[in-house]
């Protein structure tokens, strides 16, 4: 890549100089003036060849007009900088820690000036500090300052004098690199990307110590914006960014936002605009996967799952809507919703079929959240026994005492408590023991190679057999072929589910299996 970009660049120069040595050959051939310089050179050197002597001239009178342009060019790109840093300055718009931009002074720089309309090519680049909260959380928020000060010196230092650079909240760096050609904005950003790559790996010291930084990067160009319909405002830049960001597949790799992100961001735009109406509406609604006892092949609950058919993009995954109502606040009134609507259909079934539904970090750390649920179960009169609370590992890995107060209170109820996606959270035995769970739910990742892979075989043996010697029921999810079924009926497994048995149902297709069953309280869904 890099030889054929200076082989472009200097193309171009030689183009340039030769169209500017043109005119100027032009010019003298019409008015003379290089001829008559050229025969004054001739009468004190006669041995030089006139011809020559005004190709020479020509070509130093090309590069003297063409330096002065490029000259101009850098000049007005650097008083440009120069009287934007002057004004964020008096108008509060620096980040005190880094002395660079902030969000509001970036926005001022794109927003306020045309830097990047009068520019034909350039890049705004995202440069994510993405363990920067972690760094924080264990050192100290002193630390995590002084690491994006020493950060924001190194990506000065290597940075041109007509580059803009700020600082974003989250640790978010933005750099606007400008060319009038495509190539040398492409390799720029290579350049930065490497560089700033070599400085992660070796790590950032402050008062002494070293410590490690991940990277993520991702960039918008001129050529992803049309920019006869849309001007490149800072909002829309930032939101681009920190989307392309999310979908970052490894740091040392630049994402670039392209069409097909601009269609997933659309849509992710509309769930923002429309998902507090569509909970207050009822739109959100629980569907129900059946919970088997391995050993009988009977239906002995289900858990619940929300669903979102919208009214325009169709079905929408939990795992899309979701992210957007914890970010947005809403993910409470979501879950107190759920748990309403569910509470009110699984009031009519028979009565030792449990309902699990899952509850979030979020909410846990919620007395109130809490206590409102265990309130919509005892309105709608559900047995507290028939009601299981399933907690990721997460959860409580991250905030064990937070989730223990949770967990007692729901206890006293008598409801049941379960360890969701158990198995990914690297949980220590020690929290098995004080927490008191009742159930251990397999993750799915480790069930979906059972047959074939040893190792996932060891893990679920193991899991099962923990299970077993603390004396909880355990449940594994996600089975979806008939031999990892028989696998897990010998290792011991109480419970299944899975696309094997079914797929999520609706509160009026759950009635009517019961009702196919002639009311029988254990439905058997799967053939033994």
């Amino acid at each position: 890549m890099n030889i054929t970009l200076f082989k472009n660049r200097i193309f171009n120069e030689i183009l340039s100089i030769t169209s500017i040595m043109a005119i100027f050959f032009y010019l003298d051939v019409k008015l003379g003036i290089l001829i008559n310089a050229s025969e004054f050179i001739l009468h004190l050197a006669p041995n030089l060849n006139g011809y020559l002597i005004t190709i020479v001239g020509s070509m130093w009178a090309g590069l003297l007009v063409y330096s002065y342009f490029r000259r101009k060019q850098t000049l007005s790109a650097v008083l440009a900088k120069k009287h934007v840093k002057a004004e964020l300055d008096g108008q509060k718009l620096i980040d005190l820690n880094t002395g660079l931009p902030n969000r509001n002074g970036f926005e001022r720089i794109v927003n306020d000036t045309s830097l990047l309309l009068d520019n034909p090519y350039w890049i705004v680049l995202g440069i994510e500090i993405s363990n920067a909260k972690s760094l924080k959380n264990a050192h100290g928020i002193d630390v995590g300052r002084a690491v994006e000060r020493e950060f924001a010196k190194n990506l000065t230092g290597f940075s041109t004098e007509s580059e803009f650079i700020a600082l974003d909240e989250g640790s978010v760096f933005y750099m606007i690199c400008t060319s009038d050609a495509e190539d040398e904005v492409d390799f720029r950003a290579d350049q930065i990307v490497d560089k700033m790559s070599e400085i992660a790996e070796n790590g950032i010291e402050t008062d002494g110590k070293l410590h490690n930084i991940r990277l993520s990067f991702a960039a918008v160009k001129s050529n992803s914006i049309d920019r006869r319909n849309v001007r490149p405002e800072m909002d829309g830049l930032a939101k681009r960014l920190g989307f392309a960001l999310r979908q970052r597949a490894s740091s040392k790799m630049l994402v670039c936002f392209d069409d097909t992100m601009e269609i997933a961001m659309q849509r992710q735009l509309l769930i923002e605009a429309t998902l507090s109406e569509a909970i207050k509406s009822k739109q959100i609604i629980p569907n129900f996967q059946p919970i088997i006892d391995i050993n009988s092949s009977q239906v002995v609950g289900f858990e619940v799952l929300a669903r979102w058919h919208h009214p325009v993009e169709g079905d929408i995954s939990p795992e899309e809507f979701v992210p957007v109502a914890e970010e947005q606040g809403l993910l409470g009134t979501m879950t107190v919703n759920l748990m309403k609507l569910s509470c009110d259909i699984a009031q009519h079934w028979p009565e030792h079929i449990t309902m699990a539904i899952n509850i979030s970090p979020t909410d846990l750390r919620n007395e109130d959240m809490v206590l409102a649920l265990i309130d919509i179960m005892n309105d709608y009169g559900i047995d507290p026994n028939r009601l299981e609370i399933e907690i990721t590992e997460h959860a409580f890995v991250a905030d064990a005492d937070s989730v223990n107060h949770a967990v007692s209170l729901l206890k006293e109820q008598g409801i049941s408590i379960s360890i969701d996606d158990f198995g990914t959270g690297y949980s220590s035995l020690h929290q098995l023991r004080t927490i008191p769970f009742d159930k251990i739910k397999i993750d799915q990742s480790f069930i979906k190679d059972l047959s074939t892979n040893l190792d996932s075989q060891a893990i679920v043996r193991s899991v099962i057999a923990l299970g077993q010697s603390l004396g909880l029921a355990v449940i594994a999810e996600g089975i979806e072929v008939g031999i990892n079924f028989d696998v897990l009926k010998q290792m011991g497994c109480t419970q299944g589910q899975g696309y094997l048995f079914a797929k999520p149902m609706s509160g009026a297709d759950v009635l009517t299996l019961f009702e196919m069953e002639d009311g029988r309280l254990s439905s058997a869904v799967l053939a033994a």
